[in-house]
């Protein structure tokens, strides 16, 4: 009994959604031109530009290759590497951009506030490796700012860390494309979003729907059987006539 009374209630949502099927694909146009239109044309596009560093424990060394580094080295190094992460967003470090922005660029128009939303520093587990990313909305402004980072990423940590050293792995470059927004995912999910919108709308029209149904809908919903469908030849219906049902 309860397996034909599933297979009923999905036959019922299947036709529910069948009968509304062009209101279905017209909201899912709509949505997914939309997510596509503001992500290409309204949203801002931001570019990534990043550095890799490497914090050496012990700077006895001139190549990370030369030095043989225990599992005491690399504790440490970790250690080092997330208090880089502090570092790299202070004051001090954005001090340091702010002066190069202006004496080496002639760019004065950003704040602190600016500068430090831009910055990003990871440092993955187990790693004395750090990721510095700068995103902005010019990519030659957050490869200048990444640049800048790497310029003065040693003055800062020397600043307050007495042993060791910060070592530049990879360098800043002038990003190609843009990093956000993701175009191709937006899209989907807009669309996404107007398939199952305009489904449960479709489906919601319908449960509030009161209107008499025909027959087999009766005998669908309700396993009544209609015994009889009377004319009613006093209905003003377009087309033809409406018709009262009874059951027995």
């Amino acid at each position: 009994m309860d397996n034909t009374e599933k297979t009923i209630d999905l036959k019922s949502l299947y036709f529910m959604i069948i009968k509304h099927i062009k209101f279905i694909i017209a909201l899912t146009v709509i949505f997914t031109l939309g997510a596509l239109i503001i992500f290409t044309m309204i949203v801002p596009k931001k570019y990534t530009s990043s550095i890799m560093l490497y914090v050496q424990s012990n700077e006895g060394s001139s190549t990370i290759q030369q030095q043989e580094i225990g599992y005491q080295d690399i504790q440490a190094a970790e250690k080092l590497a997330g208090t880089c992460q502090i570092l790299f967003t202070s004051e001090k470090m954005i001090n340091y951009i702010l002066e190069d922005l202006e004496n080496d660029h002639g760019i004065t128009s950003y704040t602190s506030d600016d500068i430090s939303d831009w910055i990003t520093v990871t440092a993955p587990e187990n790693t004395a490796i750090l990721t510095v990313s700068v995103e902005t909305k010019d990519p030659d402004l957050s490869a200048v700012v990444a640049q800048s980072i790497d310029l003065n990423a040693h003055s800062v940590y020397s600043s307050v860390v007495d042993a060791g050293v910060v070592k530049e792995v990879v360098a800043a470059s002038v990003p190609d494309k843009p990093s956000s927004p993701n175009v191709p995912r937006n899209t989907a999910i807009g669309f996404i979003i107007g398939l199952v919108l305009g489904c449960v709308i479709a489906i919601i029209i319908e449960m509030v729907d009161t209107k008499v149904k025909p027959s087999d809908d009766l005998l669908t919903m309700y396993g009544i059987p209609v015994f009889a469908e009377i004319v009613d030849f006093e209905a003003n219906v377009k087309g033809g006539y409406d018709y009262e049902y009874r059951n027995s």
